[in-house]
Formats: C-alpha cells, sequence, structure tokens
C-alpha cells in the first residue's frame, strides 16, 4: 500500500498536517465457493489526495494510486505551491492560483492534441511569478510520470500489478489532472467536501451516489432473480 511505505509517510508527516476521511464505505465481495472455499475481497475503492490551504481550500487534487516515486515527485512540487500560496496569501493567491491551474490545463489540453498550436511564450512576469512552478517543472508525455529505479523482480503477477500502476498513474497525470486543472482554475476557493463528488463521478468514474458503483449491469443484468437485489 502506498501510504504504508515508509518514505511517503515520512515525506506527508514531515511537510503537511494529514488527515484521513473516508467519504463511502468500500464494498466488500463474498463468495462462497461451496466446501468451505470462500473468497472476500474489497471491489473498486479508490482514493484522492488533496492538498488545502490551513483554512481548507483546495490547492490541487492527485486522483487515484500513483507509483511511489512518482507520488512523492507530485507531493514535493504541491509542497512548494503551498509555501507559495502561504505567502500571497493576503494580495493575489486566489488569482495566481487560477492561474497556475489554466496553465496546467492549457498544456496538458495541448500535450494531448498533436494537431494543437504551440503554446504561447512564457513572459518574464510567468517566469517570476507564481506559475513558475509549473513553468519550472518538466512537462512529459508518459514520462509526466517519473521514472521508476527499475522494473520490480517476482512473479507475472507482480510485473501486472507493476505495469498496472503505472498506466494508472500516467493516466491520473494526463488526463484525470487536466480534468482538475480545468475546473479549479474557475474554482480557486473550493473546500474538498464541494468537490468530492464531482471528482469521483466525473474524473474518477466512481459515482458515489449510485449503491452499486456503476456495476449494476455487471451484477444484475440477465439475472433471473431481480427481486433479490439490495435496495
Amino acid at each position: 500500500m502506498l501510504f504504508s511505505r515508509d518514505d511517503v509517510a515520512s515525506f506527508i508527516n514531515s511537510n503537511f498536517e494529514p488527515a484521513w476521511e473516508t467519504v463511502r464505505p468500500v464494498p466488500i465481495v463474498t463468495i462462497d465457493f461451496g466446501g468451505g472455499a470462500v473468497m472476500t475481497r474489497t471491489l473498486h475503492g479508490n482514493i484522492a489526495t488533496y492538498v488545502c490551504t490551513p483554512d481548507a481550500n483546495v490547492i490541487d487534487i492527485l486522483p487515484g494510486i500513483y507509483e511511489p516515486i512518482a507520488y512523492l515527485d507530485r507531493l514535493t512540487r504541491l509542497h512548494s505551491i503551498a509555501q507559495r500560496i502561504a505567502k500571497l496569501r493576503e494580495s493575489g493567491g486566489e488569482q495566481a492560483l487560477a492561474k497556475y491551474h489554466r496553465w496546467w490545463a492549457d498544456a496538458l489540453a495541448r500535450l494531448s492534441d498533436p494537431t494543437a498550436s504551440p503554446m504561447r511564450d512564457i513572459s518574464k512576469a510567468d517566469i517570476e511569478g507564481f506559475t513558475k512552478f509549473a513553468v519550472l517543472a518538466q512537462l512529459r508525455t508518459e514520462s509526466t510520470v517519473a521514472r521508476t529505479d527499475a522494473t520490480p523482480r517476482g512473479t507475472s503477477s507482480d510485473l501486472a500489478n507493476w505495469n498496472l500502476l503505472k498506466e494508472d498513474t500516467r493516466l491520473n497525470e494526463v488526463v484525470r489532472r487536466r480534468q482538475i486543472h480545468s475546473e479549479l482554475a474557475s474554482r480557486p476557493r473550493v473546500r474538498p467536501e464541494a468537490m468530492v463528488k464531482w471528482l469521483y463521478k466525473e474524473v474518477m468514474h466512481l459515482d458515489l451516489d449510485d449503491p452499486y458503483l456503476g456495476l449494476s449491469c455487471t451484477l444484475f443484468d440477465g439475472y433471473p432473480f431481480d427481486d433479490e437485489r439490495v435496495q
């Protein structure tokens, strides 16, 4: 698990005031195969990391699970941004944060569209101002994900899980973060509770208001005993 790693836990505890909130119970599936063989596992859970100001307004969001090295890299950047926001709190912090999100939303949109025209030149004011944290961060496509030291050794299952994690990290940075930047560009003062349903439904495709979390078709299509459905 990402948060049980010593390096991740130590960085978070040293640089942030960590808090955890469960937005809904994680679904648990139990299958009884008979003869004492029972499998129980969680299903379709997900997380999001919010980096906030001391007064609980969202600075930025990391959606889902990341490779540990990539996750620490993003947290390091967001820690720097949070410090900058704190300095600008009384004079233009909201405008600077909106500008940061607009810059990244535009950059990622152009990155995903090879026919798009080149980005505008970055002005001296941009580089000297808050947006430097976006400008100076190396913008990459698949290497938007920080490189891991090596592919882990182990079973084919270990390798498959590592590849899935790598792909999920890439999607987080190239697709999901673009949506988040676009949304936050127009909402520079928003609390996590005002973002959570939108984030899970529109970005992570997990509707918190749906009791079956989008799995009703898989669970019930063609099932002849519809009256057994739990309401």
